[in-house]
């Protein structure tokens, strides 16, 4: 069990389409943890304004560095969208 991991734009658009719910996108593109690499945090930006784009009215995300505090400055990018 992975605990979940990004949507597909198909899947947002068909919830989206067939019910009157909110939608909160989970943006991880891994199950392993929450400390990411430079290429899997800019993926997870696309992902994010792509979501967004589509229809999600929200992105869940959770960024941490290797001590497990949380990483600020990636937090704070991904707000801005």
């Amino acid at each position: 069990h992975l605990g979940g991991l990004t949507p597909s734009i198909g899947s947002l658009k068909l919830t989206k389409n067939t019910t009157n719910l909110k939608v909160i996108c989970m943006v991880r593109p891994r199950g392993a943890g929450f400390c990411y690499t430079d290429i899997e945090f800019k993926q997870m930006m696309i992902e994010a304004k792509d979501l967004l784009e589509n229809g999600a009215d929200g992105i869940a995300f959770g960024f941490l560095l290797k001590n497990n505090e949380i990483d600020i400055e990636r937090t704070k990018e991904m707000v801005s969208l």
